[in-house]
């Protein structure tokens, strides 16, 4: 009983500093927001919501809450799971159905987190020993997907098309120089339509036009571009008057846009 009267809990949160405690009171509190519109603690007038990335206000959408809503009530909330564990349910076959008809691919795969899509389709396509030449500033989901492919990696300056040619010709070099044979590994283009740090697109032209001409196949993340750009939303190849079928694999996400 001593003991117990005696102890004193450490606090479960330390005590700020001055400079944490001034950074504390210095962020703003969002209390609502509609819209590209947030209301503000301690503001009367609402402000402009400029980082979103609900590009199109689709979430403000009444038929899409409705939507929302009855689906959540019939499914749940998800499988909380890979579905070749827990299984898949029709709105997975629907989606993915939608999605193959309105970008002309062969198949589609749907996964239930945008960044968990990039991060897994990279490893599920490269592995140890295959090579991955990479955009230097692409996002952050891509990196942990190279990485989790165990595959070399090499990078080229953000997109510069020069510099990713410089790459591939210097693999070509070491190919010859080493008696190498190009056709025994798995090589990938990997890259964002439009970059999610830097708002710039792709030039999709050049970069088909590489990957034909050295052998590769390209790995193209539209996470932001899909619904955004090209006449009817179909993302960058439509945007460049690319051909679909001249990407090989393809990440859209539906977290934007929609």
């Amino acid at each position: 009983d001593q003991l117990v009267d005696e102890w004193e809990p450490a606090p479960l949160v330390p005590k700020l500093t001055e400079a944490e405690q001034a950074l504390t009171d210095s962020m703003m509190v969002v209390e609502a927001f509609d819209g590209h519109n947030v209301k503000l603690m301690y503001e009367s007038k609402p402000k402009l919501n400029l980082v979103t990335f609900d590009f199109l206000g689709m979430s403000m959408r009444k038929e899409l809450k409705e939507g929302a809503r009855d689906t959540l009530n019939e499914y749940g909330c998800g499988s909380c799971g890979p579905r070749g564990f827990y299984g898949s349910v029709m709105p997975h076959i629907e989606i993915e159905n939608n999605v193959k008809e309105f970008m002309g691919t062969e198949g589609a795969i749907s996964y239930s987190d945008s960044a968990s899509a990039v991060s897994s389709t990279i490893p599920a396509f490269a592995k140890k020993g295959d090579l991955l030449i990479i955009d230097s500033s692409v996002h952050e989901p891509i990196g942990i997907g190279a990485d989790l492919s165990r595959s070399k990696i090499m990078y080229y300056d953000h997109n510069d098309m020069e510099s990713l040619e410089a790459v591939l010709k210097k693999v070509a070099t070491d190919d010859k120089r080493m008696g190498r044979n190009s056709l025994k590994q798995r090589r990938f283009i990997v890259t964002e339509a439009l970059f999610r740090n830097t708002g710039e697109l792709v030039d999709l032209k050049k970069l088909v036009e590489l990957k034909k001409q050295y052998g590769y196949r390209l790995i193209l993340d539209e996470s932001f571009s899909f619904g955004a750009i090209g006449a009817t939303g179909r993302g960058l190849t439509e945007y460049a008057g690319v051909p679909v079928t001249e990407v090989d694999i393809m990440v859209v996400s539906m977290a934007y846009s929609l």
